[in-house]
């Protein structure tokens, strides 16, 4: 009686957990390419508006072009690895504080009027 009570357990809870594990939904994730967009759009907004400069827009979308190449050096073998997706999140993470850093500075890009 005491085996079959462990076994009826033993299944119910590894379908319980396998329902578990196909039923939720990762957690939700921005594309990726939307993450890139986004930065641009940033930036640009930041130049339309004088919260960057000339200098500050230049060097954080060379900061975005080196994250571009380095995700084109993953995808070189026609797939991206978690551990490469996470690397270049958190360099978006990093330049996206960047970004927000450089706009929140305080220092106004000259218009001439």
């Amino acid at each position: 009686m005491h085996t079959a009570r462990i076994l009826v357990t033993t299944a119910l809870l590894t379908l319980a957990g396998a329902s578990f594990a196909h039923g939720t939904a990762p957690q939700a994730q921005v594309p990726y390419d939307y993450v890139e967009w986004r930065q641009d759009v940033r930036i640009q907004r930041g130049l339309a508006d004088g919260s960057l400069t000339r200098a500050e827009a230049q060097r954080l979308a060379a900061e975005q072009a080196r994250i571009d190449e380095l995700e084109r050096i993953f995808r070189a073998d026609g797939q991206l690895s978690g551990v490469e997706r996470q690397y270049l999140v958190r360099m978006q993470q990093h330049a996206s504080r960047q970004i927000f850093d450089e706009r929140h500075d305080h220092q106004v890009a000259w218009r001439g009027r």
